[in-house]
């Protein structure tokens, strides 16, 4: 197979490579239905040609990443997957991730500071050739995704792209080891085991020093990740569980997806 031509309605919108089995149609139409078809072409000019009739859904796509220390990538709810990163290569678990902006591609970063890209994401570092006091935890990207923090359980924070440094704990001695990071627009959070909160240009709402005493149905080994308009958030457990709170829809579960000794380590959410 040489290309693949995508068409909707009759127009061509795509030329695609042999390889590739993902396009984004951003001007497609909410509520209403599409005809797409794919014209495989190969030498000699043969080609296999298959039409598909599309509703678009008229709500907002919710893109759902769970991520595994083995380096899968599973997709819930309206995600499609864009590969995984074998932690083998590395011989480090994969802890965290995050997708970029528009949805079509996400990082994935190592305890060890290798960072991976998948999708339309741009590798911009990391800190893979680098000794590091203590492994990543955490990872963050910047306001216009062009850049991401990686954030060390001894709270050292490493900024890449357009990613400022605003500041980390790493000089100071924390009751609890840092389990992650979040990002606003001028800055960041950095957030503690124990539920301890440290801002950096952004400002302090306060800690839960209880976090994981909210409810004895989530197991620990838990990640937050909130929607976009901050009225719910998700809540994953590391046996693959997805809880849902306030505005936040039912994600589903990818508990039976895992492998045996494989656990849930990051959750990845992006509302399109």
């Amino acid at each position: 197979m040489d290309r693949q031509i995508l068409s909707r309605d009759g127009i061509t919108i795509g030329v695609l490579a042999a390889a590739s089995g993902f396009y984004p149609d951003r001007n497609a139409v909410p509520g209403s239905t599409h005809v797409y078809r794919l014209v495989a072409e190969g030498p000699g000019g043969n080609s296999v040609a298959a039409t598909l009739s599309v509703e678009v859904p008229i709500r907002p796509e919710l893109l759902i990443w769970l991520l595994t220390d083995s380096g899968r990538a599973l997709p819930l709810r309206d995600a499609v997957s864009f590969g995984s990163s074998d932690a083998t290569l590395t011989l480090a678990p994969v802890v965290a991730g995050a997708s970029t902006l528009g949805g079509d591609g996400y990082w994935v970063v190592h305890s060890d500071g290798t960072v991976n890209s998948h999708g339309d994401a741009v590798h911009h570092g990391d800190m893979s050739a680098l000794g590091l006091n203590a492994p990543i935890v955490g990872m963050a990207v910047s306001s216009s995704g062009g850049g991401y923090w990686l954030v060390a359980r001894d709270g050292g924070v490493f900024s890449f792209g357009d990613a400022v440094f605003y500041g980390s704990t790493g000089g100071l001695t924390l009751n609890g080891p840092m389990a992650s990071m979040t990002a606003g627009t001028s800055g960041y959070w950095l957030v503690a085991r124990d539920g301890g909160v440290f801002t950096f240009g952004v400002s302090f709402h306060g800690s839960l020093p209880q976090l994981l005493s909210l409810s004895d149905e989530v197991p620990e080994g838990l990640r937050i990740r909130a929607v976009d308009n901050g009225d719910g958030y998700y809540v994953l457990s590391d046996e693959g569980e997805v809880f849902s709170f306030g505005s936040a829809s039912p994600a589903g579960s990818a508990a039976s997806l895992l492998y045996p000794g494989e656990n849930a380590v990051d959750l990845v959410v992006r509302e399109r």
